[in-house]
């Protein structure tokens, strides 16, 4: 026979709310991998650096390419004077690795993204002269 109001504190099974302790905070390995996975499921492109990046050197994985992409890529990659090198790997079943050496002038990121950033004007025209041969084409 239990009596709420005998002023007898409640046991701990009783129902009374146990503060959690706050979560720990994720590390910076854990946010990359959640981030990757959430790239894969969405089938977005995800680059991620492997090793260690110098002024002149670095190894990306590119997640969810193929080889044409990445075939482009090292072709826009080796368009600049200050990369000496370009490469990519790809395997059956794993993603493509991409390797980029500069002359140290400018970073192997700043390469890959002066060579992304040229791949994307040159695809937006070729859309636009696409997008025109439809519409002459009816």
């Amino acid at each position: 026979m239990s009596d709420e109001n005998s002023g007898a504190p409640a046991p701990e099974s009783a129902g009374v709310l146990k503060e959690l302790p706050a979560p720990k905070p994720k590390t910076k390995e854990e946010l990359e991998l959640e981030a990757e996975q959430k790239a894969r499921i969405r089938k977005e492109i995800y680059l991620r650096i492997v090793g260690k990046v110098t002024e002149t050197e670095a190894n990306f994985i590119i997640v969810n390419e193929s080889h044409g992409f990445c075939n482009a890529l090292k072709k826009y990659l080796l368009k600049n004077e200050h990369v000496l090198f370009a490469s990519y790997k790809k395997e059956f079943g794993v993603d493509p690795s991409l390797y980029v050496n500069t002359d140290g002038k400018i970073t192997a990121l700043d390469a890959l993204v002066d060579a992304s950033d040229k791949m994307h004007v040159d695809l937006k025209e070729l859309n636009a002269i696409v997008v025109d041969a439809l519409k002459k084409a009816k």
